[in-house]
């Protein structure tokens, strides 16, 4: 996936809470960018905080919570 939004670093790594939700919006609106994949416990652990739609939010939360 062609990155249009920000140009980063080749090994960037989120490092702040800030950060991890950022990227974590960013993989989930608009793709990994290099073959990326989330970990389903960074997910949880910042859900309740991500700013997403609601639709994709609760097709999440039907993902991760009600197996």
């Amino acid at each position: 996936m062609l990155n249009w939004d920000y140009d980063l670093p080749k090994n960037w790594q989120p490092k702040t809470d800030q950060e991890w939700i950022w990227y974590i919006e960013r993989v989930i609106n608009y793709g990994p960018q290099n073959r990326e994949k989330l970990s389903k416990s960074m997910i949880k652990k910042y859900f309740s905080r991500l700013r997403l739609e609601k639709d994709r939010k609760e097709y999440l939360r039907f993902l991760l919570y009600d197996k």
